[in-house]
């Protein structure tokens, strides 16, 4: 089963992410789209595209936001008209709660539901499937955790310093099996929830202000979680050229990272 995360300023994504898995892959692969405030429009073009998905639809209001984040309404109204005009790096509780707190709480929710699939693949929305992910499921299927370490982030660099830890594991891509892959995904959002977005704008010397870079506190947490288990599971590695920003020709996945290109019904998504 593939999980992933749709929220209603990236329902364009969402469309891509559907209609190329359903060109490259085998359409019984269930999918399942965690939501945040899609439209019932919306909800049925993905069901209309890709009917092996199923789709939780998830709507919050001001109130219940502004209190769990220690933020005033008009925080939250003024933080969702920036996310609707692509901001999303400029609101820091914005990137904790939709990005990590909720996201990754949603995740093992949606495997503890779904304990009879033997595996989970945890994808980021904004992804075009380009060839089969196959060999892919293979691999999840012969291991706890399959995930992308970034091999020029885990060693000691030129200059003698280490990188951060959020640098090491990149959060976006990453494969689950059995009681080992739920157990991991618990332990991901212990370490997720130890920390606040303020808690972590201090701990990194930064100003704990509303606006402001997003800290990258998930995939920290991802790597914390990856040091305890790191004896214990079995591991492996999905290597560089599956997934990149740069789309190259070979690449099984592009992504829509800020440094890579989508080209899509005529429109070049950055």
């Amino acid at each position: 089963m593939i999980i992933t995360c749709c929220t209603d300023t990236f329902f364009e994504w969402g469309i891509l992410f559907l209609e190329s898995f359903k060109l490259t892959n085998d359409n019984d692969i269930p999918i399942h789209i965690n939501g945040v405030w899609l439209s019932e429009n919306q909800i049925e073009t993905f069901k209309s595209i890709y009917p092996s998905v199923t789709i939780d639809n998830k709507t919050f209001g001001e109130k219940w936001i502004a209190k769990k984040y220690g933020v005033t309404i008009e925080d939250v109204r003024r933080c969702r008209e920036r996310i609707s005009r692509g901001f999303k790096h400029k609101c820091r509780f914005w990137m904790d709660f939709i990005v990590v707190d909720g996201r990754i709480s949603w995740l093992l929710e949606t495997m503890e539901k779904n304990k009879d699939q033997p595996w989970w693949l945890h994808l980021d929305i904004d992804m075009m499937f380009r060839f089969s992910i196959q060999s892919l499921i293979d691999d999840i299927l012969k291991h706890d955790v399959v995930c992308r370490f970034r091999p020029n982030q885990t060693f000691t660099r030129p200059n003698g310093k280490q990188p951060p830890d959020s640098m090491k594991i990149a959060g976006g891509m990453l494969g689950l099996r059995g009681e080992n892959g739920i157990r991991f995904v618990k332990k991901w959002t212990e370490k997720i929830a130890s920390k606040t977005w303020r808690d972590y704008a201090k701990a990194t010397g930064r100003k704990d202000g509303l606006m402001g870079r997003g800290e990258p506190w998930g995939q920290t947490a991802l790597y914390y979680a990856y040091e305890h288990y790191k004896d214990e599971f079995t591991w492996k590695q999905i290597e560089e050229w599956w997934l990149m920003a740069s789309c190259n020709l070979r690449n099984p996945i592009w992504c829509g990272h800020k440094k890579g290109r989508v080209m899509w019904r005529g429109k070049k998504y950055n």
